[in-house]
């Protein structure tokens, strides 16, 4: 899926197809999980519609808990740019 170089889309589209797979059809969500961190274009949000509804909590807590973290320091960036350009 990296192999496209110039597409971002159809990069996170592909990736996208290989976690639905590994999900639908191999039946492992640890697999999956540690699927998101081989690429920087899923994040766990993108593939949890995947996954059925019994799935374990405990499997994506770590994912979710990194994402949560990552969503945090955005807010704290966009935050801090808001502030100074209030005082500009």
């Amino acid at each position: 899926a990296d192999k496209v170089e110039d597409d971002d889309d159809l990069r996170k589209r592909l990736w996208l197809r290989i976690a639905r797979y590994v999900i639908d059809e191999e039946k492992d969500v640890r697999k999956a999980i540690a699927f998101i961190g081989q690429t920087e274009h899923l994040k766990v949000e993108d593939i949890l519609p995947f996954f059925p509804d019994f799935s374990v909590i405990d499997d994506f807590k770590e994912a979710i808990c990194t994402s949560l973290e990552e969503y945090h320091e955005q807010i704290e960036e966009l935050k801090q740019g808001m502030e100074e350009a209030t005082k500009s």
